[in-house]
C-alpha cells in the first residue's frame, strides 16, 4: 500500500554533497520480511546560489527490506553425503546468504548457484540439488534449528539427524546443524541418505 511521506528540507554547507534521512517504522512487525519495499524521493525545489550542480525533479527510488536478526553472509563449511556421487561424505567451504522470510526464518542462498540453493560436493565438485531450498528455524527460546525445504512444488523434505546438535549459537553468531532426507529410520544415517553437516559461521551483513 502507498502513501505520502510528506516533504523534508535540507540545508547543505560548502563542501557538503550527501546528508542522511533517518525514517522510523511506527510497527515493523507489519513488514512482510519475504517483501522488498520502495521508497521514491523526489526534488521539488533548490533555494541556492546560481551555480548549482544539482537539478529540479530528480528523483531517486530506494529499495529496503525487513531483517531478522540471523540475516546476513556466512562461512558454510560442510560435508555431504551421497551413496553414488559423494560416498566418502567430503565437502568444503564456500560463502553463502541468510535471506530473512520471517520473524526467526531464512532460506540459505548461494551466490556462487545465484539461486536459492544449498552447497554440496557431488561428483567431485560444487554442485546442488534442484527443487530444495532450505530454510532455517530457529526457536527463539532455545536456540534449536530445524532445517526444511521450503522450495515451491518440494517433495523431498528434511529430518533433523538425532544424536547432533542442530542449534544456533548467539554467541558467535554460528548455527550447527545435520540433516538430510530418505532415511530408513527418521535421523538415522543409512546408505540410502543425502545428508549435509554444516557449520555457518556469520561474516557480515549483506
Amino acid at each position: 500500500v502507498g502513501g505520502s511521506g510528506g516533504t523534508y528540507t535540507f540545508e547543505f554547507k560548502a563542501g557538503e554533497f550527501a546528508k542522511q534521512i533517518y525514517i522510523v517504522i511506527p510497527n515493523a512487525t507489519l513488514m512482510d520480511p519475504s517483501s522488498t519495499y520502495a521508497l521514491g524521493f523526489t526534488i521539488q525545489s533548490i533555494s541556492s546560489r546560481p551555480k548549482t550542480n544539482i537539478s529540479y525533479a530528480k528523483s531517486l527510488v530506494v529499495t529496503i527490506g525487513a531483517k531478522n536478526a540471523y540475516d546476513g553472509v556466512y562461512e558454510d563449511q560442510f560435508t555431504n553425503y551421497h551413496p553414488s556421487s559423494n560416498p566418502g561424505y567430503t565437502g568444503d567451504v564456500t560463502e553463502v546468504e541468510f535471506i530473512t522470510t520471517g520473524a526467526n526464518k531464512c532460506k540459505i542462498f548461494w551466490p556462487l548457484a545465484g539461486a536459492y540453493a544449498n552447497p554440496a560436493i557431488l561428483g567431485g565438485g560444487f554442485s546442488y540439488f534442484g527443487i530444495q531450498e532450505p530454510e532455517y528455524t530457529v526457536n527463539v527460546s532455545t536456540n534449536a534449528v530445524t532445517v526444511q525445504n521450503a522450495a515451491p512444488g518440494a517433495v523431498t523434505f528434511y529430518t533433523m539427524a538425532t544424536g547432533y546438535r542442530n542449534d544456533y549459537d548467539p554467541s558467535n553468531r554460528t548455527f550447527y546443524v545435520k540433516f538430510g532426507y530418505s532415511y530408513t529410520v527418521p535421523g538415522v544415517f543409512d546408505a540410502a541418505c543425502r545428508e549435509w553437516t554444516q557449520t555457518l559461521k556469520y561474516l557480515r551483513s549483506r
